[in-house]
């Protein structure tokens, strides 16, 4: 079976709006136990992402974090796939990018989000079933 990124995304995603400031983001990804949120215009159009790494990149600044907004630390452009996308196609987009997400888009909407750990979960759950090496 040719596993796609539909077969193994999260469909629930959590977002923010540009304008919500970094406290509130950390307290969304504390919340939701999540390391990457996508950021939406008011149209709903994914614009960016908000990773822990980007929270890190800012925490340097040490500005105050209700000081600083998420479109003011949104990592764009945002790399994305479409649903229909192969498994390890994604998996060689997030090594080539050097990015632990991808954004799913179908037709601009976004319907879901794929993780490393979303990659490796699959891998595991395979290798366990087949008893063999699975290479993804």
């Amino acid at each position: 079976m040719n596993i796609t990124v539909e077969n193994i995304m999260t469909e629930i995603v959590v977002c923010a709006e540009s304008d919500y400031s970094v406290q509130e983001l950390m307290q969304i990804m504390d919340k939701e136990n999540i390391h990457c949120i996508p950021v939406i215009d008011k149209k709903g159009h994914c614009i960016g992402v908000v990773s822990g790494a980007d929270l890190m990149r800012w925490h340097k600044i040490r500005k105050r974090s209700n000081d600083v907004y998420a479109h003011e630390i949104l990592s764009h452009p945002v790399i994305t796939v479409s649903p229909e996308v192969s498994l390890q196609d994604a998996a060689n987009l997030m090594v080539l990018n050097n990015i632990h997400h991808l954004v799913v888009l179908n037709k601009q909407e976004l319907i879901g989000i794929v993780s490393v750990m979303d990659v490796l979960k699959h891998c595991n759950q395979e290798e366990g079933a087949s008893k063999t090496r699975i290479i993804c």
